[in-house]
């Protein structure tokens, strides 16, 4: 089984070698380092540079055009000839038991062709956050997720936003060839959303709870989870209904998952406006008919989560 990582890099240079040297570490090591530079304008290309003297395995692909994130890993992907291609950003660290238990998880589960971990939260010098919450799952991925994700129902867990994080991803090469999902991915659709719905409905997408890399929290990140410049709930909100009907659904197969999609969108616009108690109790009724009828499974996570969620806008 051949393994490759496809890197993104745009003025990396301040964690760069340090993410290289936790890649090129592995008690299980890659075949390849795929890299593609966005058309950086400081050290960041001499750097990785240097690395191809040092190791065949490094491959350095300059852009004569600004691809921006998505499409950049896209093409990083596409460069890849790996069976498994790991998911790589510039500033990360790299667990050394990283790649050995990926590769084991998809050696156990052939039914999966995209897999994300957890991690640790790392500030600038590479030291874990303290205080807690300091993992990603802390933020991204709750216990109510989880629950959502170990049923059979994994599309639920995503339709509201991208509870994966790309740094954390693996893919086996097949996925993308089969399903390439360069037509989902621009500022809107960021490709580590795009390849988890595609394998989230073919309910072919797995995770595995240990932190196995230290994702780093600075002020330059392109996508983080503390710059998002958009506070405003209502916003956001319909932020989120605007790419599921835009971008989510045309693509979606199963009559079902349409029918889910359709349902998350009249739950959302629902939490954006102030209610009364008699609405809430109207809107519950309303869900829990739903779910009866076509997610009995799931009723009593995801409701519980909706009911809270309609509680913070109680005659707001």
């Amino acid at each position: 089984m051949k393994l490759s990582v496809a890197l993104c890099t745009y003025n990396g240079e301040r964690y760069i070698r340090e993410q290289l040297e936790s890649i090129l570490n592995q008690t299980m090591p890659v075949d390849e380092i795929v890299i593609c530079d966005d058309g950086s304008t400081d050290n960041t290309l001499l750097l990785v540079n240097s690395y191809c003297l040092k190791t065949p395995r490094i491959k350095v692909y300059q852009n004569s055009e600004k691809l921006g994130v998505s499409k950049n890993f896209n093409k990083a992907v596409s460069l890849c000839r790996g069976d498994i291609v790991f998911f790589s950003d510039q500033d990360d660290i790299w667990y050394p038991n990283k790649v050995s238990t990926i590769i084991n998880y998809f050696e156990s589960n052939s039914n999966v062709d995209v897999v994300f971990t957890d991690a640790d939260l790392i500030d600038p010098k590479g030291n874990v956050l303290s205080g807690i919450p300091n993992t990603l799952w802390e933020y991204t991925f709750n216990s109510n997720d989880i629950k959502l994700f170990q049923t059979n129902l994994k599309l639920e867990c995503f339709l509201a936003g991208n509870h994966t994080t790309g740094a954390t991803m693996a893919i086996r090469r097949s996925f993308y060839i089969d399903n390439g999902f360069l037509h989902l991915c621009n500022d809107e659709m960021l490709h580590d959303y795009a390849v988890t719905l595609i394998a989230a409905e073919k309910k072919r997408i797995g995770m595995i709870e240990n932190k196995l890399i230290g994702y780093r929290i600075h002020a330059a990140q392109t996508c983080g989870l503390f710059n998002d410049t958009s506070q405003d709930y209502v916003k956001k909100t319909y932020y989120s209904i605007y790419v599921i009907n835009k971008y989510i659904r045309p693509f979606l197969k199963e009559i079902d998952s349409v029918r889910r999609a359709d349902f998350l969108c009249f739950r959302l616009k629902q939490t954006c406006h102030a209610v009364g108690a008699l609405i809430i109790l109207i809107n519950i009724i309303k869900y829990s008919f739903y779910y009866k009828q076509y997610a009995p499974r799931i009723l009593w996570l995801d409701e519980v989560a909706w009911a809270k969620q309609m509680k913070t806008r109680l005659f707001r």
